[in-house]
């Protein structure tokens, strides 16, 4: 078999094969695509040896015909690394630990929202909530400073947790 660029079909054993011709025009091929001799040299190499393992189990109808395909695919694949190389180089050097806007948004959204429903409670359960959930304040701190047993402190944070949970849930049903 000569090392020619047409397809000839492979009659002989693969070891009766001319794989410098077949090599060197998979080189070509890639040569002429991506300008790369360390990329040609690479996927020549691979193919060459793709298709002697191929042709152990298989009969090859046209040796080149397959070389180039398996070059092409090789090639693909090259571009597809390189392309998420790429971006996870781009991703790292504009990563950064501040949140993304749209969730910066969506918690603006739902500070809002508790707000309003903050607002809208009874002024007592308001104060309650306020000092344990946001001050921190333990009820029997509470209780007393707003002369009340602990009993109804925890009534009052109860009623007022509900109201928020109910709210978010309404807003959530409603996106």
């Amino acid at each position: 078999m000569t090392g020619s660029l047409s397809p000839q079909p492979l009659q002989q054993a693969a070891g009766d094969v001319d794989w410098s011709g077949v090599r060197g025009a998979v080189r070509n091929y890639v040569l002429g695509r991506t300008g790369r001799h360390d990329l040609a040299d690479d996927i020549a190499q691979e193919t060459v040896a793709s298709l002697i393992e191929y042709g152990r189990t298989h009969q090859i109808a046209t040796i080149y015909g397959l070389g180039f395909r398996i070059a092409g695919k090789l090639l693909l694949k090259h571009h597809r690394a390189a392309a998420r190389m790429s971006e996870d180089e781009i991703a790292e050097s504009h990563a950064s630990n501040d949140p993304l806007p749209d969730h910066m948004v969506a918690v603006r959204q739902d500070v809002a929202l508790v707000s309003r429903i903050l607002r809208r409670m009874p002024r007592l359960r308001r104060e309650v909530l306020v000092r344990r959930r946001i001050r921190g304040e333990s009820c029997a701190t509470i209780a007393q400073a707003l002369n009340m047993s602990t009993k109804a402190v925890e009534k009052h944070i109860t009623r007022g947790l509900r109201d928020l949970n109910d709210a978010l849930d309404r807003r959530d049903l409603h996106e």
